[in-house]
């Protein structure tokens, strides 16, 4: 909301009673039929922990009803509901917690209820048809599939914004409503096609992105004041019926004339088009402010507007009309106006309005000034625009290379006089030139790029586009030229091999022109005249052995359909709004600039189907509105910032998992045939005419359930459910739901169609079986479940085929369970698609299976461990089967891995082991080895002569030789009391040492090493330079370097962004005859340190890192202390202790502290503590304009309309 925010705001505050439920079910036949019914699925998304607050006002002091939310009625006093002076509400409210069933009935007297505010309730349904005297009604942010208030005709305020409604069952308001003053319905989805505001006593109506509504009819509402449309479909406007009108948002909406005369009280005006996805077709050709003399803020940013008349406009205090084309503005007849922002028109010094001492904020800057896109040397430019009477404006010309940096131009290339710019040179590069004014000189105007030519090269077409075809074939491609026309036809040159340029009149500035002729040569050329621009190229069918576009930094569109290139480079191109490389041979597409200002910031459109592309990379994420990248070989893909996207087709890939958060605008997502298992973040997609899930590996469990019926969804069929080829029993019980009220069902199936009999072959239980007859052959579950209706026949959701067997027999490993954790883990790998079996009682009762697969590694969350009892793990093949064993979050008091032969990686973290009651796998073939949290002292590494990948963290080890280990390659031993280590270790490229006792290390047998990690030791000083080539990352944090010994970056040629080494403890030094010396860290290389001494306590600020503190001087007549090549020699004496700050430019990350100094004999040290932030603070929105000035933090946003905010420098969201 925004109008009336404090009122819902309000309502929160309030008197809570707590009704969680859990009570024994109790009749309510006495109770008679329930004054109000709710549904809602709380329960469905946040289970038995749903808890949320529903405020109920009445009529009189107190009011008793009965609450039943599925654990029988339980009493409730609602109070009168009040609001004091400062628009706070005061009341009662439910603490609600409903059962599974997701119910809420309230018994009592209806007609006394008259404040009814549940916002964020998951409501899906609610029945208010008899609370015939409800006055206030606030139902945002729910899920309510339809509501009619028809019924409710004492209503004053409803708030309803953020709720889908459905074409069936729409939000209707009703009539009559003769007391209705406030309605606010924001982000519907589905309002009643009806609707039309007959309310005489509306004063409030805000529609803000419902976007199904396509006209407004204003006549039943005489004295509304405050109107709303923004972001809607409403095309026309007529305000003759609300004279009284005072603010009005018509922004986003497709709305392009009103007339304002109707309005003469109207102060406050928006209608920008800034959204980059909505009705972005639209935008204003003028506006007729002439009949608003009351006029106070105007908004009218990105439009067309070429002028603007306020002169009748006279309390004008905010103009926002930023990204149109005005040249020149008078505000001579607006004394009131205090913020202008007219940034981004066509303005230039001469027509510029003049700064004035009454603006609070003056935002100017301007779109390039243009100019030809070439010049000939010696030619005079006009920039007589630039200049402004009475003040002096100044020039310099700047060169900026293709994907460079812009560089000043020498001042003798170029004379500025009058005016006018003349050049007497040539340039590889384009030129352009910004101006600045002395009288405005806050924003410097710019010209648009032009190139500067010799007098021969002026006026001659210029190669913008270069490519590779067979020899002696026929080429045809199509072109389109900026400002082409069939009236007005533009010249393109093409040179087919024989240096020969070829004319071709194009008519259109879409590739309509179709070029023809026959190739000489295997290289050809386009060319285009002076001052032309190539907007369109389409070169489908064309076999192209190579493509290079760079010279073509303005093209719009290309399409490259089945021209079997093998590669692209698109870099140059940051005009392109569409692509089509569909059916060439790519591997990689990258879209990325070759600098930031080359990022594609207006493509749309990206079509790459049917290549071979398994790397896709592109910048600018939230412009592209539609993506077809199906048949490819991507992996993975990365949705984020996605936000405008409209079509999306990723199918015919091997993704594995997706994000939905961003796709909330998106109308059509096909992500069929990939191989996806999960789909995150699901969210309500209220346009979304079709979503295509098909041929992946979800299952019930994973699968979406999509409530919108406008919505077409497809996903059936899915791949099979993997399970073990042999078991004697199979655990489905994650298919085992209730959705929206339908039942999983299991049908087990032989091959040969046969169907199995629960009971007698099998028996089931919440989606677990255990088999009865064992008979060798194999079978097949079939899982359906009404709420997906299209698993059935060839599409039936199933298992992969399983041969029923006994209980195993061969044990793989043993331990016994001295401890459960919060999150306990086991996982496993084998050599055959298997399941591991563990009996956690080792009574032969119960198997726990696990299944495992060849490719990858399987983890499990489903422990079922006991204190005190032995598990066995079983299989039903070979010990050797197994290559992975992992174990986490389990204290076990003993282990036997012994029967394990062909292992490769064993894994036991946080198990508390003492070594000598552990019987490990036999070890030869170990490669990886994982132990943590025991209670390991010694290991003798020569026992695994494979070992490649070793972590040993958190133990008890004193003394390690990783040299026995030569095959090492990464080794993590963090937290444990290493004093000592050796090396020998030639492949080993990571080494973490964290948090030991170490102060001296030899890595000169490790010359591949690329990571070390050596913070929380005792270094005071090290030798790296065996390893200064290779090393990449380093971790110097928490020991005791000084500027003097710490290891230079420089030092270190393959160092990334990766070095730390903050925080090293205090430089001990002393006070001898008032002198201290800490000439040791004077200077690093020719960088010199920067000593500040403080007196007293010192403090950090949380926020900057900046020490607060009192400094003492160095300057002056009667300086406190002066500094001699790092020695200090104070001249006063101190009461307090002193301490120094050493900063020095190569170490920009570490502040040197020494121990605090008492120069008066008496010493003590302070605790450095973080500031606070300021409480008192201004609020900007993102134009810059100041919104509110010293206001508390903590209520700074309170009332302002949705939209970001800069608070006291930080950005703050308002919904």
């Amino acid at each position: 909301m925004r109008i009336l925010r404090n009122v819902v705001m309000a309502l929160s505050m309030v008197v809570s009673s707590v009704l969680t439920g859990g009570a024994a079910a109790q009749d309510t036949s006495d109770l008679g039929e329930p004054a109000i019914t709710i549904k809602t699925n709380a329960y469905a998304n946040l289970g038995e922990a749903n808890v949320f607050t529903i405020l109920i006002g009445v009529t009189e002091q107190s009011e008793y009803y009965d609450i039943d939310m599925g654990f029988g009625p339980e009493e409730f006093e609602a109070t009168y509901a009040t609001i004091d002076s400062e628009g706070l509400w005061h009341g009662s409210s439910i603490e609600a917690r409903v059962s599974e069933k997701g119910e809420i009935k309230i018994y009592g007297d209806a007609s006394k209820i008259d404040v009814i505010k549940a916002i964020g309730c998951y409501i899906t349904d609610i029945d208010l048809s008899k609370c015939e005297n409800l006055d206030i009604l606030v139902l945002e942010h729910n899920e309510l599939k339809g509501l009619d208030l028809t019924p409710n005709t004492k209503l004053s305020a409803i708030y309803l914004s953020d709720n889908p409604g459905s074409e069936e069952t729409p939000i209707i308001i009703g009539t009559p409503k003769p007391n209705l003053q406030i309605l606010e319905l924001d982000i519907i989805g589905w309002l009643d096609p009806n609707f039309r505001p007959d309310y005489p006593n509306l004063k409030m109506l805000d529609l803000y992105y419902t976007r199904r509504l396509k006209s407004i009819d204003l006549s039943g509402c005489p004295l509304l004041v405050n109107l709303v449309l923004e972001l809607t479909d409403v095309e026309t406007l007529d305000l003759t019926p609300v004279p009284y009108l005072w603010h009005l948002n018509i922004s986003e909406s497709r709305i392009r004339e009103v007339d304002f005369t109707k309005v003469p009280k109207l102060s406050e005006l928006f209608c920008s088009h800034t959204s980059g996805t909505v009705n972005t077709d639209v935008k204003i050709e003028s506006l007729d402010l002439t009949g608003l003399p009351e006029l106070t803020y105007l908004s009218a940013a990105s439009n067309n507007l070429k002028s603007l008349d306020i002169s009748k406009n006279p309390k004008l205090r905010t103009l926002y009309i930023r990204r149109n084309d005005l040249t020149a503005l008078d505000i001579s007849a607006n004394p009131n106006l205090a913020s202008i922002d007219i940034n981004l028109n066509r303005f230039t010094y001469s027509t510029l309005p003049a700064d004035r001492t009454t603006f609070s904020e003056y935002f100017y800057g301007q779109k390039p000034y243009q100019v030809d896109r070439s010049y000939g040397v010696e030619t005079a430019i006009d920039f007589t625009c630039m200049l402004r009477p009475e003040s002096n404006t100044y020039v310099r010309v700047m060169s900026e290379p293709v994907g460079g940096t812009a560089e000043e131009v020498d001042l003798d290339a170029y004379t500025w006089e009058n005016g006018m710019l003349t050049f007497n040179k040539t340039f590889a590069d384009s030129v352009y030139v910004e101006f600045v004014n002395s009288e405005l000189s806050d924003y410097t105007l710019t010209s648009s790029r032009f190139m500067v030519k010799t007098a021969d090269e002026f006026g001659k077409p210029s190669k913008i586009v270069s490519m590779m075809v067979p020899r002696n074939t026929e080429v045809n491609f199509k072109a389109g030229i900026s400002g082409a026309s069939v009236d007005n036809p533009s010249k393109i040159m093409v040179d087919f091999g024989n240096g020969e340029l070829k004319e071709f009149d194009v008519t259109s500035d879409e590739a309509t022109t179709t070029i023809s002729g026959t190739s000489t040569a295997y290289n050809m050329y386009i060319y285009m005249p002076e001052n032309a621009v190539l907007s369109a190229l389409s070169l489908d069918g064309q076999r192209l052995l190579s493509l290079d576009l760079k010279a073509a930094t303005e093209l719009r569109h290309l399409s490259a359909r089945g021209c079997q290139l093998s590669t692209v480079n698109l870099a140059y191109n940051r005009c392109l709004a569409s692509i089509d490389l569909s059916g060439n041979s790519l591997s990689t597409l990258d879209l990325a600039g070759i600098s930031g200002s080359y990022e594609k910031t207006f493509l749309k459109k990206i079509v790459a189907a049917n290549n071979r592309i398994s790397n896709f990379h592109i910048v600018n994420t939230s412009g592209c509105r539609y993506l077809d990248l199906s048949n490819n070989k991507l992996e993975e893909y990365n949705l984020k910032n996605y936000d405008n996207m409209l079509h999306l087709d990723l199918s015919g890939n091997k993704i594995q998992t997706v994000n939905m958060a961003y796709l909330s605008n998106a109308e059509y997502i096909n992500l069929s045939n990939n191989h996806i298992s999960e789909i995150e973040n699901m969210i309500e997609i209220p346009g979304l005419a079709e979503l295509n899930l098909s041929g992946n590996m979800l299952t019930l469990a994973t699968l979406p359930v999509i409530e919108n019926a406008a919505t077409k969804y497809v996903y059936a069929p899915q791949s099979k459910i993997v399970i073990a080829s042999k078991a004697p029993s199979v655990a489905l019980d994650e298919q085992n739901l209730v959705i929206n009220g339908n039942t999983t069902e299991y049908k087990w199936v032989k091959t040969d169609g046969t169907v199995l009999v629960d009971g007698s072959d099998y028996t089931l239980k919440d989606g677990f079986t255990r088999f009865l007859t064992i008979d060798g052959d194999a079978v097949h579950c079939e899982i359906t479940n009404g709420a997906f209706p299209a698993f059935t026949g060839e599409n039936v959701l199933a298992t992969t085929d399983v041969i029923p067997m006994g209980a195993p027999t061969t044990m793989i490993a043993s331990f016994t369970v001295s401890e459960v954790g919060d999150a306990p883990v086991v996982g496993f790998r084998t050599k055959e698609l298997s399941n591991v079996y563990i009996d956690w009682t080792s009574e032969g009762v119960d198997f726990q299976a696990y299944p495992t697969r060849s490719d990858v590694f399987v983890a499990n969350t489903d422990v079922h461990a006991v204190v005190g009892k032995k598990a066995v793990a079983y299989t039903y093949d070979s010990p050797s089967d197994i290559t992975v064993f992992s174990i986490s979050g389990i204290g076990m008091s003993d282990f036997d891995g012994s029967p394990m032969t062909d292992l490769t990686m064993l894994g036991l973290y946080n198990t508390g082991l003492n070594p000598e009651n552990m019987i490990f796998p036999e070890k030869k073939g170990i490669r990886e080895l994982s132990i943590t949290e025991a209670e390991i002292s010694d290991i003798n590494l020569a026992e695994f002569p494979s070992l490649e990948y070793l972590v040993l963290s958190n133990n008890a080890i004193e003394n390690i030789d990783l040299s026995k280990a030569p095959a090492l390659k990464t080794a993590s031993l963090a937290n444990n009391s290493i004093s000592s280590v050796k090396l020998g270790n030639p492949q080993m490229w990571g080494l973490d040492l964290t948090r030991n006792g170490l102060s001296t290390i030899d890595v000169s047998g490790t010359p591949a090493l690329k990571q070390l990690l050596l913070s929380g030791n005792m270094f005071a000083e090290i030798d790296l330079s065996p390893v200064a080539s290779t090393l990449s990352a380093l971790t110097l944090v928490g020991n005791q370097f000084t500027f003097a010994t710490l290891p230079r970056k420089v030092d270190f040629p393959a160092m990334m962004d990766a070095y730390y080494y903050g925080n090293q403890a205090p430089v001990e030094t002393q006070v001898i005859n008032g002198k201290v010396d800490l000439a040791a860290q004077a200077r690093v290389g020719d960088t010199e340190t920067v000593y500040t001494w403080y007196y007293g306590e010192i403090s950090v600020d949380a926020d900057t890192g900046e020490i607060i503190g009192e400094m003492l001087s160095p300057e002056g007549d009667e300086p406190e202390y002066s500094i001699d090549n790092g020695v200090t020699t104070f001249h006063v004496n101190y009461t307090e202790p002193v301490i120094c700050v050493m900063t020095n430019a190569e170490f920009p990350n570490l502040i040197l502290y020494t121990n605090y100094l008492d120069i008066s004999q008496t010493s003590g040290i302070d605790t450095i503590v973080a500031g606070t932030q300021d409480s008192i603070v201004n609020v900007y929105n993102l134009q810059g304009m100041l919104v509110r000035e010293n206001v508390d933090r903590d209520t700074a946003v309170d009332g302002l309309a949705p939209g970001v905010y800069v608070v006291g420098g930080r950005k703050v969201v308002v919904r």
